[in-house]
């Protein structure tokens, strides 16, 4: 027996590989979850709010065959990427940073799912 890693997604309990994978009908895996750790309680706040916004998410496959991403509930929060997987990862990017742009500028943030980030400190 010989150990093989290739980067993946796991998504719905799922794992989509991010690489080409060998000639492998069957194999045991094991899974290790990398997770970022909130540093603070807006931090905590703002990873419950992503994860309430991403259920919302839109995912339309185009024309050319390239995938798009929007979350309704938040006006300017779109992603294009050639698979699914680099779409929802780049939606993710841009949702962080609309917040953060929201929050600096002082423009109200939708509350979604009952995560209010507007009054949030530390932010």
């Amino acid at each position: 027996m010989s150990l093989l890693a290739i980067r993946g997604i796991y998504e719905n309990g799922v794992v989509h590989p991010l690489e080409p994978l060998p000639d492998i009908c069957q194999s045991e895996v094991i899974i290790t979850f990398l997770v970022d750790e909130p540093t603070n309680d807006f931090e905590t706040l703002r990873q419950r709010y992503i994860t309430a916004a991403i259920e919302r998410a839109d995912y339309q496959k185009l024309r050319d065959k390239t995938y798009s991403g929007t979350i309704p509930d938040c006006p300017g929060v779109v992603a294009f990427r050639e698979t699914l997987t680099e779409c929802q990862r780049e939606l993710v990017s841009v949702l962080r940073d609309w917040i953060l742009v929201k929050r600096r500028r002082g423009v109200p943030i939708p509350v979604i799912d009952g995560v209010d980030l507007n009054e949030a400190e530390n932010g």
